[in-house]
């Protein structure tokens, strides 16, 4: 099959941008490509040029050296130090007597040069040549492409994975705390540690209505990171909140979680502590509702160092510990009913 044939024949057709100020040899490049499957487009000088391939990209220029006002070195130049137009592959046309300047053409960015006078089949040769390897590297670029999003995946899919086993874990690791511990703050502290050190958060903290359930206290139930926290913590044992006072008031009030992204972008209203919290270095806070029946049972706060933004994932993990414990202490309690009576 020839080369005209294999053009016509190829759904791709090749654009390519002449470039030469000799209407002669414009003419016989157009005729000789055009001939064989090309799509061209003809300009007379440089200037003509750059303004073209800004306005639509060609697929390979053949560009001539010597014209008024611009040289094709010039031109090349240009092109190549366009970050758009810098993969367009340039073969210069240079006469014979015109002293092309090898070194030079290639500096510049050029990829190959045909001489004049044209012989027709070197000429296409080189031509299908530059574009031949301009699309294997455009395959090579999409492969490279392909490979790089197939890895992407496959790394989501493996962080995903990771990060189910882990959630598994801890679902499991929570229930034995829960049957194992002796009574309800012990289990908090177990609880509490797990997901901390599981999840990385720095800080946590349990709010139980009183006896009356009038106001939220602080529970023994509880973790720390270091013993830098150890201050707030302290300042936080005393401290008592009313339905939708605080965040654990209004998780009270509400009975849905709560997420603060940045403490120290908040004003003292809705985070009573944010002066304690800025001295210890806490910046994000969330917390949960442990329902029974539609009771709050308690509130877990947990804190961590750097600002977060809101993450359903692990809010919903954290619930699912909190609907696990509440169902045991419910269930327990109807056992203890039982027993009374």
């Amino acid at each position: 099959m020839n080369k005209n044939m294999k053009q016509k024949n190829s759904r791709f057709i090749a654009e390519i941008l002449v470039v030469d100020d000799t209407p002669a040899n414009l003419k016989l490049l157009i005729n000789i490509l055009r001939e064989n499957g090309y799509k061209v487009r003809p300009v007379p000088d440089g200037n003509l040029a750059i303004e073209a391939v800004s306005k639509s990209k060609p697929d390979l220029i053949l560009l001539d050296i010597l014209m008024p006002n611009i040289d094709g070195y010039e031109v090349c130049k240009q092109l190549k130090s366009n970050p758009e137009t810098e993969n367009i592959p340039i073969i210069f046309l240079s006469a014979l007597n015109e002293g092309l300047d090898k070194a030079l053409a290639f500096q510049v960015g050029g990829a190959d040069y045909i001489t004049k006078p044209f012989q027709i089949e070197e000429a296409l040769a080189r031509v299908n040549h530059q574009l031949t390897l301009k699309s294997l590297q455009a395959q090579l670029k999409e492969k490279n492409q392909q490979l790089t999003e197939q890895n992407s995946r496959l790394k989501k899919e493996i962080r995903d994975r990771r990060q189910a086993e882990m959630e598994i874990r801890l679902l499991l690791a929570s229930s034995h705390a829960i049957h194992r511990a002796p009574d309800l703050h012990a289990a908090f502290n177990d609880i509490l540690k797990m997901i901390c050190q599981s999840l990385q958060w720095d800080l946590a903290e349990t709010w139980i209505p009183n006896a009356d359930e009038t106001i939220l206290e602080c529970s023994e139930g509880c973790y720390l990171k270091d013993a830098s926290l150890s201050d707030y913590r302290q300042k936080s044992k005393p401290l008592t909140f009313a339905p939708g006072e605080g965040i654990p008031g209004r998780i009270w009030l509400s009975k849905r979680p709560e997420w603060i992204e940045n403490l120290s972008e908040i004003d003292k209203a809705t985070f009573m502590r944010s002066e304690i919290a800025a001295k210890v270095g806490l910046k994000a806070a969330f917390g949960v509702p442990i329902l029974a029946q539609d009771k709050v049972l308690a509130i877990w706060i947990f804190y961590q160092k750097q600002a977060s933004a809101y993450q359903s994932r692990l809010v919903e993990l954290v619930q699912a510990v909190a609907t696990q414990l509440g169902a045991i202490v419910q269930r327990k309690q109807a056992e203890d009913a039982l027993r009374i009576a």
